[in-house]
């Protein structure tokens, strides 16, 4: 079941955010293992994996799991995926025995998995998009992001959010920070 985290924002693909991120290029943005990638390095990757998606038929509309860590590919076919206006449901491979069970619940047209040398493999199904929640998402032309969480009852729930209404939040340019992640998609 999906629970309503949805907003409307007025600019669906945030068109701003991949400016300010190509503001940055020469800055460093990832690390993953022994590679820093610069902001640069992911707007060529997203550009690849915007020729791959088309290739493949996937953008607008369409529901992508993700599987990966926070790697140079996998940050850009996010970030690809996000200004195709599909649904991303990224997953890490610690989740792999789940895939398929998330895959169904989140209507999942397509997983892509992203392997620890960065090679990647690409999965088709053949499943239509029923949930309203979804589907409204959708209709408004918006990226979407599905995460699960266990539930107080322990069985996976899906939480649909408006990537748009995400990442309106960073639309006002404030002081420059360094992240370390600790966590996993």
């Amino acid at each position: 079941c999906f629970e309503r985290i949805l907003a409307g924002v007025a600019e669906p693909i945030a068109s701003w955010f991949f400016e300010r991120l190509a503001g940055f290029r020469q800055d460093p943005a990832i690390a993953f293992g022994s590679v820093t990638a610069s902001y640069g390095d992911l707007l060529d990757l997203v550009e690849v994996w915007t020729q791959e998606l088309g290739r493949q038929g996937l953008g607008a509309g369409s529901v992508v799991v993700v599987e990966g860590g926070f790697s140079p590919q996998a940050v850009s076919l996010v970030l690809a995926l996000i200004r195709a206006r599909a649904v991303v449901v990224p997953l890490t491979p610690l989740l792999s025995v789940h895939r398929p069970e998330f895959e169904q619940i989140s209507e999942a047209s397509a997983t892509i998995v992203i392997d620890a040398d960065e090679r990647w493999t690409v999965t088709r199904h053949e499943r239509a998009v029923s949930n309203p929640l979804t589907l409204e998402l959708l209709e408004r032309a918006h990226p979407g992001l599905v995460i699960f969480s266990s539930g107080s009852t322990g069985k996976p729930k899906a939480i649909l959010h408006d990537f748009a209404g995400l990442l309106e939040k960073f639309r006002r340019p404030s002081v420059k920070k360094a992240t370390m992640a600790f966590l996993l998609f």
